[in-house]
């Protein structure tokens, strides 16, 4: 609901259209929902495990509250955008000698959506909490359809406690909003029926790998790789090009904004396309794998990566060609850009995919190793081996 009411209402804001239609249309299809929940939902003593979540963010954030400070940097621009949106004002910052916004947009519009409500222009505290709470949620949820639940809870406070996420998670940075949308689409992807995909489906997978796009860019490459996966699951064609025109249709409404305002229909997506090529041909920045490396190593123990790398190992195992699809095309290229491409990084870059091996790390360790053939044994020995010099390898260097 968060991921598409952000963007209606960054597709109206950045076409310059009135946005309060949609904030209003917004507002009572999110109260609806929350009455027919509350109407139909039939409660019960094991449903108080949802209250985990905000007992763990009211903790982190007593702890931790850089959230309450001033929303500077690429939080400023998001909360300028929001503005614009709400005709506070017209123009755009300058950045990366640029007269225009080029950030994704869709924080923007639930941004703008808070301001609407509480008349504020600098700072916002609801969206960056819910977000957060749905990202937590997200999370517990997975490991819970994974057959988990005792460990959900696990799942939940090593994510929500590693130290980048609890300096960031509750701002207007985009990393609670992508590890959450990141999340979804792995939860949608397993949940789905493959025996019997339909049109339905491809569409659906289309659209939420879209949404994660726009909310963060670099994570756009999950629509091909969603349809990457159709083909190889069902070989069917027309179901792999519903999937990427549904994605396609999502990112237009930007793509056709920015032709119209900057003569450029990819303006927005220029300055990461260009500082992934210039990360590969040339070293224009000193970001590089170990010092990735040692940014992991400042949010999750040796233990832990190493414990959850074997997680991962067992959760591949118990269904091959569906789940090695899953990681190599959804999570793998996150990875490689994050680590070995891009010659700039920050911690928070990492959460998203790193969040992704914490969860089917933890629903691999909570299933019970499948009866494997002895070659196939030898390889999952040989691959822990790797995995396990690799990762004490951080903690020598």
């Amino acid at each position: 609901v968060m991921l598409a009411t952000g963007w209606l209402i960054a597709v109206f804001g950045e076409n310059k259209l009135a946005i309060w239609p949609v904030i209003l249309l917004a507002m009572l299809t999110i109260i609806g929902s929350l009455f027919f929940i509350i109407q139909k939902s039939e409660w019960d003593i094991q449903d108080l495990r949802w209250f985990w979540v905000p007992i763990i963010i009211s903790i982190t954030s007593w702890f931790e509250l850089s959230w309450t400070g001033p929303m500077l940097w690429d939080q400023a621009d998001h909360l300028q955008t929001a503005n614009r949106y709400l005709g506070h004002w017209t123009w755009e910052p300058f950045h990366q000698e640029r007269d225009y916004s080029f950030r994704p947009k869709l924080i923007s519009g639930l941004v703008a959506l808070e301001f609407s409500l509480t008349g504020h222009r600098t700072h916002a505290f609801v969206i960056p909490y819910l977000l957060l709470l749905g990202c937590g949620w997200q999370i517990q949820r997975f490991v819970e359809e994974q057959r988990g639940i005792s460990w959900s809870l696990l799942a939940v406070v090593l994510v929500l406690t590693m130290p980048t996420m609890m300096i960031r998670g509750r701002t207007v940075f985009l990393e609670a909003m992508v590890i959450g949308s990141l999340v979804l689409i792995l939860r949608d992807v397993l949940l789905t029926n493959i025996s019997k995909f339909n049109e339905k489906d491809a569409i659906r997978w289309g659209i939420i790998a879209s949404l994660v796009g726009a909310a963060k860019y670099p994570y756009l490459y999950l629509g091909p790789g969603c349809a990457i996966l159709i083909y190889g699951l069902t070989r069917n064609l027309r179901l792999t090009f519903l999937c990427i025109g549904a994605w396609a249709l999502i990112q237009a409404p930007f793509v056709l904004a920015d032709l119209i305002d900057h003569g450029n229909a990819f303006a927005s997506l220029g300055p990461q396309v260009n500082g992934t090529i210039n990360s590969v041909t040339d070293n224009s920045g000193d970001y590089t794998p170990l010092l990735a490396l040692e940014d992991l190593q400042g949010e999750l123990l040796t233990i832990f990566q190493i414990l959850l790398g074997c997680g991962v190992v067992i959760w591949i195992t118990q269904n091959i060609k569906f789940h090695t699809g899953i990681f190599v095309l959804l999570i793998l290229p996150g990875i490689i850009l994050f680590i070995f491409i891009l010659d700039f990084g920050w911690p928070r870059y990492h959460l998203p995919w790193l969040t992704a091996l914490t969860v089917l790390g933890i629903s691999g360790l909570t299933h019970p190793i499948p009866k494997i053939s002895k070659e196939r044994e030898k390889q999952i020995i040989a691959g822990s081996i790797v995995l396990l010099i690799s990762l004490s390898s951080i903690q020598i260097y």
